[in-house]
């Protein structure tokens, strides 16, 4: 199976939009994510999310906190 859709754009683009018309059209899971918060291993968040069955699409993800944590916090996690 290849890679999961991700959507990592600028807030208010649609993202999610995209994201549930995609999972309605092609039976796709979508999970949506926020900040992760900081007593969760990121690492193993996301390997076990991986491993669900199914077609996955990640609505934002781990990558956003490239951008967005200079932006908002002055660094990123």
């Amino acid at each position: 199976m290849g890679k999961p859709p991700r959507t990592s754009r600028c807030d208010g683009v649609g993202k999610t939009t995209m994201a549930a018309d995609l999972s309605a059209r092609h039976d796709f899971n979508v999970l949506h994510f926020d900040l992760t918060p900081d007593h969760q291993d990121l690492t193993h968040r996301y390997r076990t999310l991986l491993h669900q069955p199914g077609r996955l699409i990640l609505d934002r993800c781990f990558l956003s906190e490239l951008v967005y944590g200079p932006l908002r916090r002055g660094t990123m996690r």
